[in-house]
C-alpha cells in the first residue's frame, strides 16, 4: 500500500470513527460517569482498521452502574467482553465491544485515568512527525494483515516501542 493510500485510509477511518461515535452517542453516554478521554490511533492519526479506544475517569463507579452505562451500546454489539480489574495501578471496568464492524475498547477507570496514559498520548502526538507517522502506519499495516492482529499487538504499546526505537536510532546518528 502506498504512502498516500495509507494516509487517505487513515483519514477516512478517523471520519468514520467520528460518525460512529456520534451516531451511538458514545462520548455523551460515557460522560455520565466522568471525563471521557479518547486515546489510541484514533487520536494520534495512526488508524489502520476500525478500532476505537476510550478512557473514562469514572471514580468510584461500581460494576452494576458500569453495566448500566454501557448497556445501550451492548444492544448494537455482535460480541462483548468484560473484565473487572483491581490491580494497584489498574482499577477499571474494561469492556471490548464489536459492533457494526468496529472494535470499541472502553476503560472505565474507577480510581481515575492513570496519569501516564494521558502523558504518553500527549507526548506521542507532540513528537509525531510526518515521517514517523508514515513509518508507524506501514508497520501497523503489516501487523494488520496477520491473523493474530490486533490481539497480539496492543495499540498503545506498539507505537511506543517503535517510537523508542526510532528515537534511539536518530540519537545514535
Amino acid at each position: 500500500m502506498s504512502a498516500s493510500e495509507l494516509l487517505v485510509r487513515q483519514e477516512r477511518l478517523q471520519a468514520d470513527a467520528r460518525a460512529f461515535l456520534a451516531a451511538h452517542q458514545v462520548e455523551r453516554r460515557l460522560a455520565q460517569a466522568g471525563r471521557v478521554l479518547p486515546v489510541g490511533s484514533y487520536v494520534t492519526g495512526l488508524m489502520v482498521w476500525r478500532d476505537l479506544d476510550l478512557c473514562v475517569d469514572a471514580r468510584g463507579l461500581g460494576r452494576a452502574k458500569a453495566w448500566e452505562l454501557v448497556r445501550p451500546l451492548l444492544v448494537h454489539a455482535d460480541r462483548a467482553r468484560y473484565e473487572h480489574l483491581e490491580q494497584p495501578d489498574d482499577r477499571r471496568h474494561y469492556f471490548v465491544l464489536q459492533a457494526e464492524g468496529w472494535k470499541l475498547d472502553l476503560s472505565l477507570f474507577t480510581a481515575g485515568i492513570p496519569r501516564e496514559v494521558e502523558v504518553f498520548q500527549n507526548e506521542l502526538q507532540r513528537r509525531l512527525d510526518d515521517e514517523t507517522r508514515l513509518a508507524i502506519l506501514r508497520l501497523k499495516e503489516l501487523w494488520r494483515l496477520r491473523p493474530e492482529y490486533p490481539e497480539i499487538v496492543e495499540a498503545l504499546r506498539s507505537p511506543r516501542r517503535f517510537w523508542r526505537a526510532s528515537v534511539l536510532r536518530r540519537s545514535s546518528k
